[in-house]
């Protein structure tokens, strides 16, 4: 199945699998050039959503809070910074929102 068959439900189910053992990386560009990483350290959870040039809406950035359900209180930390686009050997601007919580096994 391919991600543009996929729903958004789907695609955060796979990211946490991804990420559900060990310490690891998940990431996924969604339609309008969204990306989503969401990044495991031991019990640090770390979601990243960008876009280059366009940071993410704050519509998109409830929609995701919510998905991943990043407890509420977490405030979203804006940036933007450039990155090599490997395809292209070019840079390009990202801007986006950063978010980190701990999620404690019960």
């Amino acid at each position: 199945m391919s991600a543009s068959k996929r729903t958004f439900g789907e695609i955060v189910a796979t990211m946490h699998a991804q990420i559900a053992r060990a310490d690891g990386v998940a990431q996924q560009r969604l339609g309008g050039g969204l990306e989503l990483i969401l990044v495991r350290q031991g019990e640090q959870r770390t979601l990243t959503v960008r876009r280059i040039d366009v940071p993410p809406s704050p519509v998109e950035i409830t929609v995701v809070r919510g998905a991943f359900h990043v407890p509420i209180g977490e405030e979203p930390q804006p940036f933007a910074r450039r990155a090599l686009l490997p395809k292209t050997g070019t840079t390009a601007l990202y801007r986006g929102v950063t978010l980190t919580w701990r999620e404690v096994a019960t």
